[in-house]
């Protein structure tokens, strides 16, 4: 039964495939259809392999130019950081001759001196000497002038000796040694001292003061 039915079935699609043989055989139309099917599966089977290289170099220059447009962005951050720094140093330009003048590079002891004459004036004083380290500028020097005991306020700074000698009345003194501290150039006060007959005994109040301006020389 089963090899009936086997050789049934070898049969009848023996006279399927002939007779599909005899269809392409005869009609010129399958036959060139097959051929047109076959051509372009063999032309698309070829372009795939063609192209390949072709779509790997373009997926390369894509990932190339989206790496080369995040590069320009964080240059263009860059760009625009230094812009607004350039900015913010060119408002403050203006500005920075104050710096100098707090910490110059030099001691600088003349501009101090014009300060110190300014604010005694400002106070009704009278300044009656001022030195610089051992040497006296004008007036009669302090009996004694000692080195600064603080050490320099920044790291690489250097100190001046300074000794000076006000006379007024008492609460002008006292006054002018607390605005001492608001002059732009750094000065630091070690030690002062009230001479001249009792404090507050009219203008004969005589106000000693050592310390020491600072300075910041530029390395060469």
């Amino acid at each position: 039964m089963s090899r009936l039915s086997y050789r049934e079935q070898y049969a009848k699609y023996s006279r399927y495939f002939q007779n599909l043989r005899q269809v392409y055989e005869q009609k010129a139309e399958v036959k060139e259809s097959i051929e047109l099917l076959l051509t372009f599966l063999t032309i698309s089977f070829f372009i795939v392999f063609a192209l390949r290289p072709t779509i790997n170099t373009i997926t390369e220059l894509i990932s190339s130019i989206n790496s080369q447009k995040e590069i320009q962005n964080k240059l263009e951050t860059k760009l625009s950081d230094l812009s607004r720094a350039r900015q913010g140093y060119t408002q403050q330009e203006k500005r920075l001759f104050l710096v100098d003048q707090a910490l110059p590079r030099d001691p600088a002891p003349d501009f101090f001196l014009r300060q110190l004459e300014g604010l005694a004036a400002t106070h009704n004083l009278n300044l009656k000497s001022f030195s610089v380290g051992e040497s006296l500028l004008y007036g009669q020097a302090p009996k004694e002038i000692k080195e600064p005991r603080n050490k320099p306020l920044v790291a690489g700074t250097k100190q001046t000796i300074i000794a000076f000698i006000i006379n007024g009345s008492f609460e002008n003194a006292m006054e002018f040694l607390q605005d001492l501290e608001n002059l732009r150039q750094i000065f630091t006060v070690e030690t002062f001292s009230f001479g001249s007959g009792k404090a507050g005994s009219g203008n004969n109040t005589i106000l000693t003061i050592s310390g020491a301006i600072t300075n910041y020389p530029l390395i060469k």
